[in-house]
């Protein structure tokens, strides 16, 4: 269901409607996703490849809304409560996509 609920442009609705701390909400609902990818790799169940990639797209998402944070204030009209830099509870799944897609997702 989570898989499922990644908009095309890599963006969770339930997240995006808390206001300013969407871009909070967005990376914690990511840590768990990914944790279920690579359970499922381990399992023979290839859930980054789930809905088109769509956690590709929600790792993309996050990467580019911890570079510029603009964009999710655009969308809900508020400035987003975040302490730099961000800590490991906002970015630990990081270490698991940047091991198993070395090339496709970089946190900077």
């Amino acid at each position: 269901m989570g898989v499922h609920a990644i908009q095309p442009d890599g963006s969770l609705n339930a997240e995006m409607a808390r206001g300013r701390m969407a871009l909070h909400y967005q990376l914690y609902a990511l840590e768990p996703l990914i944790m279920l990818a690579e359970l499922g790799e381990d399992n023979g169940i290839d859930l980054y490849a789930e809905k088109e990639g769509a956690i590709h797209r929600l790792v993309n998402f996050d990467l580019a809304a911890m570079k510029n944070p603009s964009q999710i204030a655009k969308r809900t009209g508020e400035e987003q409560n975040i302490t730099l830099p961000f800590s490991g509870l906002d970015i630990g799944w990081q270490s698991l996509t940047s091991n198993a897609f070395p090339t496709r997702i970089s946190p900077r």
